[in-house]
């Protein structure tokens, strides 16, 4: 897929769908730029079209703001899985390869709905079956590129962190993406201010790794369903990869990693 060659000031909505009506909110934050929403539907299996026709109508229902994530499946455990690790305590290798063994991946159908400056991208797993659909536009938007590097976005978290200074709630946006070139400090850190530009939340974080497994994050899901391989890597790999976490603080920002390139 062709990266695009900026990140849009536009980054509208990421869903994750499982199965049908009648729709039940499980979490609904909203910072005044991004919102974000879990949604557990029930009902008949859902399709890949209905996975579109949904995208369409929330998309147009969140047009206007920076950064719309929306999570949805078809319970709230399912939910959680497609949000978080499953289990944290102690090795987070161990203990994401004890959660995938005990509960396996999301078969689905699943999917994400992924808006960018209205481009929208709908990627959908049921079992063995991956798609991906473009609405509205003829680039993938979930692949973006910064000084010259090419980043493909995975998986976004916003928390709410409480009372900010004004008597306002605070938030944390956790932002996650994979490289295929080396994983570059420069353009890591020039993405994550330009991250820090589409939301209210005073906390943003930007992961990247050469690979989707971030398995030591607690708020990365064990399984990606959305990436072509389920099958996690070995210890040893996991922690070679190189891989760069960076965080702004009201502006400042610090990095850390191991294997990245200057």
């Amino acid at each position: 897929m062709r990266p695009s060659k900026i990140l849009a000031a536009q980054l509208c909505c990421a869903f994750v769908i499982q199965a049908q009506q009648p729709r039940k909110l499980e979490e609904n934050l909203d910072d005044g730029k991004v919102v974000y929403r879990l949604l557990a539907l029930k009902g008949d299996p859902l399709s890949f079209d209905g996975a579109c026709a949904l995208a369409s109508e929330y998309v147009g229902e969140f047009s206007g703001k920076r950064h719309v994530l929306f999570m949805i499946a078809g319970d709230s455990a399912a939910l959680g899985r497609a949000v978080v690790h499953g289990a944290v305590d102690g090795d987070a290798y161990a203990a994401a390869l004890r959660s995938i063994e005990r509960l396996g991946p999301a078969k689905g159908p699943i999917a994400r709905v992924w808006d960018i400056d209205g481009v929208t991208s709908v990627t959908y797993r049921n079992g063995s079956e991956l798609r991906q659909r473009i609405l509205n536009g003829n680039h993938d938007p979930l692949w973006i590129s910064e000084n010259g590097f090419p980043f493909h976005l995975l998986h976004m978290r916003l928390r709410r962190m409480g009372q900010g200074s004004v008597r306002q709630p605070d938030y944390d946006l956790q932002v996650f993406a994979d490289s295929a070139q080396p994983v570059s400090c420069a353009a890591v850190r020039r993405l994550t201010r330009r991250i820090s530009g589409l939301t209210n939340a005073s906390g943003v974080t930007l992961s990247v790794r050469s690979d989707p497994w971030f398995l030591n994050d607690v708020d990365y899901p064990d399984i990606l369903p959305f990436q072509p391989s389920l099958q996690p890597p070995g210890r040893r790999q996991l922690l070679d990869s190189p891989s760069l976490r960076c965080s702004s603080m009201r502006g400042k920002i610090s990095c850390s990693g191991v294997g990245f390139i200057p």
